[in-house]
């Protein structure tokens, strides 16, 4: 994306294009994608943080154990 399109797309809500360029989500595998692509952008760290459906009483162990089986 273009500077001035990022700005342009916060406004009013953003979007989902704005939201799939900057956090990975879905299959473990697109989620590895994704973070792959921030390091080869440039990042030298990225934060992953699993977000269960909402059920903030649950962690998610499932879910990170698929991610890092990908990952690691």
């Amino acid at each position: 994306m273009r500077p001035c399109d990022a700005a342009c797309r916060v406004a009013g809500g953003g979007s989902y294009r704005l939201v799939d360029a900057l956090i990975p989500w879905g299959t473990a595998e697109h989620v590895a994608a994704g973070l792959e692509k921030h390091y080869q952008a440039g990042a030298d760290e990225v934060a992953v943080q699993v977000v269960n459906g909402g059920d903030a009483t649950a962690f998610p162990a499932d879910a990170f154990r698929a991610l890092a089986a990908v990952l690691i």
